[in-house]
């Protein structure tokens, strides 16, 4: 190979690696599931700790979690809905 192709395959193989990069985030963000997450408080702020939460889905399916000492809850791998 000569120093011209040489510098043409480094150069086309550059500009591959830089679209990668650059379209990395736009598939990484296209994900089938969602989450939900929050901190259960009472009227005076106080934490909620072991309280039942539920979320729903629109065709009914539910899934709990109970609150951690610090009264936060997280659902993962949710379908998306409306």
């Amino acid at each position: 190979m000569s120093v011209a192709s040489n510098s043409q395959m480094l150069k086309r193989i550059s500009a591959y690696i830089l679209c990668l990069f650059l379209l990395a985030p736009f598939v990484l963000s296209q994900q089938g599931t969602g989450s939900i997450k929050g901190t259960v408080s009472d009227q005076l702020e106080g934490l909620v700790v072991a309280a039942t939460v539920i979320a729903t889905a629109a065709n009914g399916k539910e899934k709990t979690f109970t609150t951690k000492s610090d009264g936060s809850y997280e659902f993962r791998s949710l379908a998306p809905g409306n």
